[in-house]
């Protein structure tokens, strides 16, 4: 009898589970990949924040794919690989984060390009290693832009140490630079503005349009790069804040769907303490082109933070090379990013803790994917210096980075 009740027990139970909710399948997502477009599209069962992760190593990716049309959580995306070389083989996957932090894979997949790949643009961003020299200076910062028509615009200039100089040189030369079309300086920060003192920006990299803070606490040492830069035939003003490339040549980076703001600049007048002013006086800028975007902050603080509004974005620069100072929830909150960038280097014996890492938590607790010039790859501890990279086509925003040195 016992026999008999124990089967009993055990079709009750099976009946039971076949009538309540269907067993969930083990692959988190379902994916398909287009062989055509070299495109990547997936269904998740749950709102995720979603990562395709690839590269020519199964082993260890270098190359993290968004999909720039998301602008935070969701079930459903697409990706294309942008930036391949032809009749190469790449392994990914993809990577979701859940609302309530749950991270889960697909099974590991490739595909093989063909031999002959068509030739495109892209809008590309380079966070700039320019952190490192043994000279005393361990931070740093310098972006690159590129657009597709070829425009270039620089972001600060690092502090001119020859790492810094050398790095800065080395972009330029693979993006085939011959000028810069517009530079900014944010703010009055050695570690922002020397480098524009360097010599290749006389005839090797003249700068054609240069934009410093409006009406700022601090102008000084910005002044005197005026003047040399005037000297080769640079044609210097502020960068008023509120303005937009629907009004100003200088922020219409690039034809047809693309649009940029100042945000914020010279804040550090009404905002800020001792500390805090020169950077507050940071040229804050927003970029679209297509569906990505993208926040440049300075070292814009968490007081003057509060005193602007930020629109979404897909890749933030984090400010003040990851200080707490500079990471607020509002900031966060308001852009809702999928990546950001750091300029840093983390050194112990740097008293003020130039990069903080007590910062990543709030970027892990948005499931926010961050690159770090000193620790690049988002998922590991693949300690070196790097230049961070991204380029898009306005749908997709693939980052990717390069190890220069330990």
């Amino acid at each position: 009898m016992k026999k008999y009740f124990w089967l009993l027990v055990s079709l009750f139970f099976v009946s039971c589970a076949s009538q309540g909710e269907e067993e969930l399948p083990p692959v988190p997502a379902t994916y398909s990949f287009n062989t055509t477009t070299n495109e990547v599209s997936w269904n998740f069962r749950e709102s995720t924040k979603a990562v395709v992760e690839f590269g020519k190593n199964k082993i260890s990716f270098t190359h993290f794919g968004y999909d720039a049309r998301i602008s935070n959580f969701g079930k459903t995306g697409k990706v294309r690989f942008l930036g391949l070389e032809p009749n190469t083989k790449y392994f990914y996957r993809i990577r979701g984060t859940s609302l309530t932090q749950n991270v889960s894979y697909t099974k590991l997949d490739s595909f093989v390009t063909s031999e002959t790949l068509p030739a495109e643009k892209y809008f590309s961003f380079v966070t700039i290693d320019v952190s490192r020299d043994g000279s005393g200076i361990t931070w740093g910062d310098a972006l690159f832009i590129q657009t597709p028509s070829g425009k270039n615009i620089l972001i600060d200039a690092g502090p001119n140490t020859v790492q810094s100089t050398a790095n800065i040189r080395q972009v330029f030369s693979n993006f085939q630079v011959t000028q810069i079309d517009y530079a900014f300086v944010t703010h009055d920060h050695a570690d922002h503005y020397y480098g524009f003192f360097n010599e290749m920006f006389n005839s090797e990299f003249p700068i054609t349009n240069f934009y410093y803070p409006n009406d700022p606490f601090e102008l000084s040492a910005i002044n005197d790069v005026k003047d040399v830069l005037e000297s080769y035939g640079t044609v210097s003003n502020p960068a008023v804040p509120n303005k937009t490339s629907e009004t100003e040549s200088y922020l219409k980076w690039e034809n047809g769907d693309f649009f940029a703001k100042v945000l914020s600049s010279g804040l550090g007048k009404t905002v800020g303490n001792s500390s805090s002013q020169v950077n507050n006086d940071s040229v804050v800028l927003f970029a679209r082109y297509g569906k990505a975007e993208y926040v440049f902050t300075g070292d814009f603080e968490i007081d003057a933070q509060e005193k602007i509004t930020f629109p979404e974005a897909d890749v933030l620069k984090v400010a003040h090379h990851g200080r707490l100072d500079a990471t607020s929830d509002k900031i966060l909150s308001e852009t809702t990013p999928l990546l950001a960038t750091i300029s840093t280097q983390f050194n112990t014996s740097v008293n003020d803790g130039v990069f903080q890492p007590q910062v990543l938590a709030s970027y892990t607790k948005n499931s926010i994917d961050v690159f770090r010039t000193d620790n690049p790859n988002p998922q590991n501890d693949d300690y070196c210096f790097s230049n961070i990279y991204t380029i898009s086509d306005g749908q997709t925003i693939i980052a990717s980075y390069e190890c220069l040195g330990n």
